[in-house]
C-alpha cells in the first residue's frame, strides 16, 4: 500500500476512533469511580487519541521514511493539526450539548411527553441550581476556585477563549 494512503487510512481511522475512544476512556475510569466533568473527559480522549494516532502513524507510516526527514516532520505536523481540528469540532458538539439550556429543556419535554409540570420543571431549572452547576462545572475544570464562599478565576486556557471571543465581538461590533 502507498505510504500517502495510508497516512490518509490512519489518519481518518483516528478520527472515527475519537468517539469510541471518549466512551471507553470514560468507562474506564468510572471503573475506578473517578468521574470527570464532560468537558475534561473529552480533551483527556482528545490527548489519548493523540498519543494512539501518532504512535500508529509513526509505526506504519514514518518509521519507514526516517530518510526523509522533512517528509516526517511535515506528516507529523499536519497529523496533529487534522486531528486536533477535528477534535475541536467533536468538543465544541459535546459542550454546546452539556451546557446548552435550550437543548436541555427541549430534551426534558421529550422525554417527558405530557407529564411535565411547570412545578417539575422549575424544581430542576432554578436560577439557584443552574448556577449551582455552572459553578462546579468551572471548579471541575480548573478555571475558578471558591475562598470562603467567594468565587476566583484561575486564569487558564478558557479565560483566553473568553478574551478572544469578546475581542472577536469588539470587532463585528456585538455588544
Amino acid at each position: 500500500m502507498h505510504i500517502f494512503l495510508k497516512f490518509i487510512l490512519i489518519l481518518l481511522a483516528s478520527i472515527i476512533a475519537l468517539f469510541p475512544t471518549h466512551v471507553l476512556l470514560n468507562r474506564f475510569l468510572l471503573l475506578f469511580k473517578i468521574r470527570l466533568s464532560p468537558h475534561v473527559g473529552v480533551l483527556f480522549a482528545i490527548l489519548a487519541g493523540n498519543i494512539i494516532t501518532q504512535s500508529f502513524l509513526w509505526k506504519f507510516v514514518l518509521l519507514n521514511t526516517l530518510s526523509q526527514t522533512s517528509f516526517v516532520i511535515w506528516a507529523f505536523i499536519y497529523s496533529i493539526i487534522v486531528y486536533n481540528s477535528f477534535g475541536f469540532l467533536y468538543f465544541f458538539f459535546l459542550t454546546t450539548t452539556e451546557t446548552s439550556i435550550h437543548y436541555h429543556i427541549i430534551t426534558e419535554v421529550f422525554l417527558a411527553g405530557k407529564d411535565l409540570t411547570e412545578e417539575k420543571f422549575n424544581q430542576k431549572y432554578n436560577d439557584n441550581t443552574m448556577m449551582n452547576v455552572r459553578l462546579e462545572r468551572l471548579i471541575d475544570m480548573g478555571q475558578v476556585q471558591e475562598i470562603n464562599g467567594k468565587y476566583y478565576d484561575k486564569g487558564g486556557f478558557f479565560l483566553l477563549v473568553i478574551k478572544s471571543v469578546e475581542l472577536w465581538r469588539a470587532f463585528l461590533g456585538i455588544k
